[in-house]
């Protein structure tokens, strides 16, 4: 009886251990009838895509939720913020067009600019961490005792503190 109810239990526990995220993502066009990579028309008894959206979506409608969103970084967040808040003033132009535009275009040319700095200064970490990393790596091969490596440790930590803000 115990070991019939253990299998029950795990048989639960199993089914129940779906993994998936809350609430449904539906891509521009993915709607009944549509066809996909290796998918044929949706006919009843043939099988097909799942659920479908709750409505069609079509050119006009806003861009669907991107689900599963991986934070940015501090630097490029930051670059998002600025461009939301510029853009934003750029809407106080609504009477005249070209002044509009103009504002939107230098909004988005900080906006890009910014993020190519923000890309740099990743790079330059990255860089950075892996010269300090080859010297690290070399001062250990040539070390014979333990006070030889605590030096080459202390001389890392000092080397990845010259390398500024840079995420370790």
């Amino acid at each position: 009886m115990r070991r019939m109810l253990r299998i029950a239990g795990v048989a639960i526990c199993v089914l129940t251990a779906c993994n998936y995220t809350e609430g449904q993502c539906w891509i521009d066009g993915e709607s009944a009838g549509s066809v996909g990579a290796g998918g044929g028309p949706l006919v009843p008894g043939w099988g097909g895509f799942g659920d479908v959206p709750p409505e069609p979506q079509g050119a006009g409608d806003p861009p669907p939720p991107d689900c599963n969103i991986v934070k940015d970084t501090p630097c490029k967040e930051k670059c998002l913020a600025d461009y939301v808040a510029a853009a934003e003033k750029c809407t106080e132009l609504k009477d005249n067009e070209a002044q509009k535009r103009t504002c939107d275009e230098a909004a988005f040319a900080r906006y890009s600019s910014c993020r190519d700095d923000c890309v740099k200064q990743e790079n330059d970490c990255k860089k950075c961490k892996l010269d300090c990393d080859a010297e690290h790596d070399e001062c250990h091969a040539q070390c014979k005792d333990a006070g030889c490596h605590a030096k080459c440790n202390e001389a890392y930590g000092k080397c990845l503190k010259q390398c500024g803000d840079c995420p370790h």
